[in-house]
């Protein structure tokens, strides 16, 4: 079957809809469960949260349906909605070295994943290592571009979120992949 039939059939459509539910579900209730205070009185609390949940979706059905070169041009976007928000169109740097150490570790999980599928249930802990370490790889880049000093403690911070967002993504992603073989059986 050729691949560009298959990324405008109805299943590619229902299932990257499916992902894109699953992250912005995950990092919102992530962000919210960090934050519980603020998260929904602030924007600035919900938004990035929001942000991770939508771009790692969309870089997860990327991979998925065979399509990894859309997955570099989500990180790229992501790098420009990051420049956005900041206020600063032209500085990449930050946007950068977050939304590629972040991207690339989505990529890899999702490709973790996919090789594990063996397994019925559990695959989500491998996108919680990985996204973990791409947090920690965010902020060694931080460390390094911006020329600053982070405390240890910030850097472990940001570790265990990536873990949390890593696993509660990959989580809904993973029954987002249980369930759909359910509902072809009843077509």
């Amino acid at each position: 079957m050729d691949n560009t039939a298959m990324i405008s059939t109805p299943r590619a459509v229902l299932l990257t809809a499916g992902y894109v539910i699953a992250g912005l579900v995950a990092s919102t209730a992530v962000g919210y469960l960090g934050n519980p205070v603020e998260f929904f009185h602030s924007l600035d609390a919900a938004l990035p949260f929001l942000v991770l949940g939508l771009m790692g979706a969309l870089i997860y059905a990327s991979v998925q349906m065979g399509r990894a070169w859309y997955a570099v041009l989500v990180i790229v976007l992501w790098c420009l909605v990051r420049s956005a928000l900041t206020g600063d169109l032209f500085g990449f740097r930050g946007p950068a070295a977050y939304a590629v150490p972040i991207g690339l570790a989505f990529m890899v999980g999702t490709y973790a994943q996919k090789s594990l599928t063996r397994l019925k249930f559990g695959r989500f802990i491998g996108m919680a290592l990985i996204v973990g370490f791409g947090h920690a790889l965010y902020m060694l880049a931080i460390i390094l571009v911006g020329s600053v000093t982070t405390p240890i403690h910030t850097v472990l911070e940001q570790t265990f979120l990536g873990l949390k967002l890593g696993a509660a993504t990959g989580l809904g992603f993973e029954l987002v992949d249980l369930l759909w073989p359910r509902l072809e059986e009843e077509e």
